[in-house]
């Protein structure tokens, strides 16, 4: 398993890769990086990890009691599903979090915001790909092509 601190670094990497991409695949322009780009960092990160770690990420989207709104971030679980270490690569798209993703051992700060759990589990189970493929499409490709 990767430390903290090469986490981090890969976290780092993706976004600095994310920010080269002239346009957000589903809505074909770029939306102001971080917002909006909570799914697919987390997406892409998870396919780099398993890829290259054979590690399996639990992809966690939540939203607002009641309100459309939602976001979505990484957690690894030991079999038991006890949280050990949590990935949320554009925290800092609020304004109440701080600067910077959050990579650690504790949950991320998004939790407490968004408790309207909408899924969890492995991101190629996610409900929203039935319908909306760029997703899957997008992170394969950037996994493939980024070098990381």
């Amino acid at each position: 398993m990767r430390s903290i601190s090469d986490l981090e670094d890969l976290v780092h990497r993706v976004r600095a890769a994310i920010r080269t991409i002239d346009a957000e695949p589903s809505r074909n322009r770029k939306t102001i990086f971080p917002s909006m780009w909570c799914e697919y960092a987390s997406i892409v990160i998870a396919e780099l990890l398993e890829r290259n770690d054979s590690v399996s990420w639990t992809f966690v989207d939540a939203g607002l009691p009641e309100a459309p709104n939602g976001h979505a971030w990484l957690e690894l679980r030991n079999d038991d599903g006890t949280r050990l270490l949590t990935i949320d690569a554009t925290l800092d798209q609020f304004p109440w979090s701080g600067n910077g993703p959050h990579v650690g051992m504790e949950q991320t700060p998004a939790a407490r915001v968004f408790t309207t759990r909408r899924y969890e589990g492995p991101w190629e189970g996610w409900g929203v790909l039935t319908f909306d493929p760029t997703f899957r499409k997008y992170a394969e490709d950037f996994a493939a092509q980024s070098g990381l």
